[in-house]
């Protein structure tokens, strides 16, 4: 895969969490999605940026989000591969031993990172974190998950309980059982 494009703004301190974001033409969503990143009330975090071949404004709306900011790489490739793919090749950049997943459309609660990190160092037997949502299109619609490990798994054999966006996973788990690039 290559790179048309790379900021490195990141300190030379390992975080504590890498926040994954993907996109491709969202120039509608991202900067207000990206605004939410940088005001986390957790700080130890770095914010890996991947251009996934946009061709609308979307690259320079981030470029001119994160010109300023010190906790995020940036990187830009002129074809589009899918989500599978350029989430795989941003891991590879990750410095954390937690990865977050953040989509160009989402908002995330600026406690989220706080609590999740706080959660999982809790409860060490937990790899995969993910959490409640709202979702706003016309209208808010609160999307409740099951929290119990038994009622995820019951679940899942007939429908997706985990929503991606909203996951913290340990990298470890991440890199041995990479996304599966056969989905776009």
């Amino acid at each position: 895969m290559s790179i048309a494009k790379k900021v490195d703004r990141r300190t030379k301190s390992k975080p504590e969490l890498s926040v994954l974001c993907s996109y491709y033409n969202n120039m509608n969503t991202i900067k207000n999605s990206l605004e939410s990143l940088f005001k986390q009330s957790f700080k130890n975090i770095e914010i890996i940026i991947y251009s996934d071949g946009s061709s609308d404004l979307s690259d320079r709306i981030v470029e001119k989000t994160i010109k300023k900011k010190n906790n995020v790489l940036f990187l830009k490739s002129n074809k589009n591969l899918g989500l599978t793919k350029s989430l795989n090749f941003m891991l590879k950049f990750s410095r954390a031993n937690y990865i977050a997943r953040h989509d160009a459309d989402d908002i995330s609660n600026k406690d989220r990172f706080k609590h999740q990190i706080n959660f999982l160092k809790k409860n060490k037997h937990i790899q995969v974190l993910g959490t409640n949502v709202i979702h706003k299109s016309n209208k808010k619609k609160y999307i409740q998950v099951p929290e119990k490990n038994f009622d995820i798994k019951n679940k899942l054999s007939y429908q997706n309980v985990i929503i991606h966006s909203s996951v913290i996973i340990l990298k470890d788990l991440l890199t041995k059982n990479k996304y599966d690039e056969n989905f776009p």
